[in-house]
């Protein structure tokens, strides 16, 4: 008798947990997508945030899971996601790197003109009550230079962006020194 009360107990304690777990997923559901990555992005600070294995997630690693969340399961715009988390404080070259990690399709070009723009605020950050910062271009460009190394951009993407370009800023190919066959450099005379 004794050993039945403890199973239902535990029994009653996992349906509880489970509806519990059920119900927070259902309400993230019918939220629109900048609320829930705000939600994510104010926990990444929460220190008892575990992947499950027993080990804390490092804020890299769960701002990338953020993000890969809000862009590729939410199809949320990759400018609104930088916008937003870089109006949270997040360092904006851990925010692009983490967009260009996420896998999904993501327009350089219309990346770098929105992130970087300077005007009027954005409604999404309005209704957070964030700032609207710009991201800087050399920050957009050294991100999207470690997403070509690491295979998640090709050069040609990054050479064709005109948000780059206009700043000089895109990638190009190194430089070699033109070799001259000039004669007289051949063998220099050192006598006195």
């Amino acid at each position: 008798m004794k050993y039945l009360v403890s199973i239902l107990a535990a029994a009653l304690l996992t349906a509880v947990c489970c509806n519990i777990g059920t119900a927070q997923a259902a309400s993230e559901e019918n939220q629109p997508w900048h609320l829930v990555f705000a939600s994510d992005l104010a926990k990444i600070a929460d220190p008892q945030k575990t992947d499950g294995l027993g080990y804390t997630l490092t804020e890299e690693e769960s701002l990338d899971q953020a993000i890969k969340k809000a862009i590729i399961d939410n199809k949320a715009p990759a400018c609104q996601v930088a916008k937003l988390a870089v109006g949270m404080n997040f360092n904006p070259y851990s925010v692009l790197s983490g967009i260009f990690k996420c896998g999904g399709k993501v327009g350089l070009d219309e990346l770098c003109m929105c992130a970087t723009e300077i005007g009027d605020t954005d409604p999404l950050l309005r209704e957070l009550n964030l700032d609207d910062l710009p991201i800087d271009k050399t920050v957009m460009k050294q991100a999207a230079d470690d997403a070509v190394a690491a295979n998640l951009l090709t050069q040609d993407e990054v050479s064709q962006s005109q948000c780059l370009n206009d700043q000089g800023l895109a990638f190009t190919e190194p430089i070699t020194p033109i070799e001259r066959n000039d004669p007289a450099e051949g063998d220099p005379d050192y006598s006195p």
